[in-house]
């Protein structure tokens, strides 16, 4: 079922104008940076020039566009998926949930130990060409040193204006009881990467206390069984917070900027309240007791140069964190120099996978766990 209606992501001839002036104005913003860069003082800029560049045309592209521009210029995660398996020569496959929504394979179907992957981009956006690639890239190293083989079953949720809090959480909730009880996977672990780490952390907020909204389907666990591990990859777990330095001292050198940001948080709740599933930074005392109770082990990861950093910390080194008895199951790693999903994004932006410290670290941590 696509999330998003073609009719309403289709541009008018007006419209078709404006993205024309987008990209001149995105294109003359990063040559501004370009050529600037060398005289700007080094708190404003990436000590790697190239990346640099790269994330201000990130910045620069969401900064200036419009929520209907956006829609227009990405494409829907089924069709992103089917032109990878086209490119790569590979048999698509995928799962199709009760209520319409599809979630894809990257890796064997038969594989022993799955990772439900749930991509970010501000809760709005459908996941983007390095989504897909940098999950290939996990499979394709880890899954012959797994026993049993590794797998992605990557989740095509609801976006923006058509998929509001909580469609995502429940969507998750359908997949990994899907994955547990239908598919009967022994092996599974739950990731995301800003907004879909944020989902993550809600399925397991939902696990601990269930969801109040009727549309989330409540996860029976009577086996008591864990969810094996939990990648969390420059978590967005305070959407509405505006107070963390990180937000402002990093602006300049990351690919996000606070302004869209609360664009997307605010389409995404359309005026519903703020809770500890949406918000997990905002969590009462108490709410993640327990909580080692239903996952064995996580990873945070965030870059030093994300605007995110100190939300995510508060977040790892917080009531969660501190649930863990032993450290080794509760790893929290600041990759410096490095912005936000760097080690997603970096790759496609012309870095090799292995000078990106942020994606070694999730590889040989994915490694340690399966």
């Amino acid at each position: 079922m696509p999330p998003r209606p073609a009719d309403q992501v289709r541009l008018s001839l007006f419209e078709k104008v404006k993205l024309v002036l987008f990209y001149a104005v995105v294109i003359t913003k990063t040559c501004r940076t370009a050529l600037t860069a060398p005289f700007a003082a080094p708190e404003k800029r990436s000590r790697v020039f190239k990346r640099h560049v790269a994330y201000a045309m990130v910045r620069h592209c969401f900064t200036h566009s419009s929520p209907r521009i956006e829609q227009a210029i990405t494409t829907d995660t089924d069709e992103l998926y089917y032109e990878w398996a086209r490119k790569t020569k590979v048999a698509p496959a995928r799962e199709a949930l009760p209520d319409g929504t599809e979630a894809f394979w990257i890796g064997s179907k038969d594989a022993k130990t799955v990772l439900l992957y749930f991509h970010g981009g501000g809760f709005n956006l459908p996941a983007l060409p390095a989504h897909i690639n940098f999950s290939a890239r996990l499979v394709d190293t880890l899954s012959p040193c797994t026993a049993g083989g590794f797998s992605i079953l990557f989740l095509q949720y609801d976006v923006g204006p058509w998929g509001p809090y909580p469609r995502q959480l429940a969507q998750a909730a359908a997949l990994y009881a899907h994955a547990v009880s239908t598919l009967r996977i022994p092996n599974v672990l739950v990731g995301g990467d800003s907004a879909g780490a944020n989902i993550a952390v809600a399925l397991l907020s939902h696990m601990l206390h269930p969801h109040p909204d009727a549309s989330v389907p409540r996860i029976d666990n009577e086996e008591k069984k864990r969810i094996k591990g939990a990648l969390l990859v420059s978590p967005w777990t305070d959407p509405f917070g505006a107070s963390y330095a990180s937000l402002k001292r990093n602006e300049p050198k990351d690919l996000l900027a606070p302004a869209f940001l609360r664009r997307w948080a605010d389409a995404w709740i359309a005026g519903r309240a703020q809770d500890a599933y949406n918000r997990p930074n905002a969590a009462p005392e108490g709410w993640w007791r327990g909580v080692d109770g239903v996952l064995e082990r996580f990873l945070v990861v965030v870059g030093a140069d994300d605007v995110l950093l100190d939300g995510a910390l508060e977040f790892a080194r917080g009531g969660f964190g501190k649930e863990w008895r032993d450290e080794r199951d509760a790893v929290v790693k600041v990759v410096e120099d490095e912005g936000h999903i760097s080690g997603i994004m970096d790759p496609d932006l012309g870095f090799e996978p292995e000078e990106v410290r942020m994606y070694v670290q999730i590889r040989d941590w994915l490694k340690a766990v399966v």
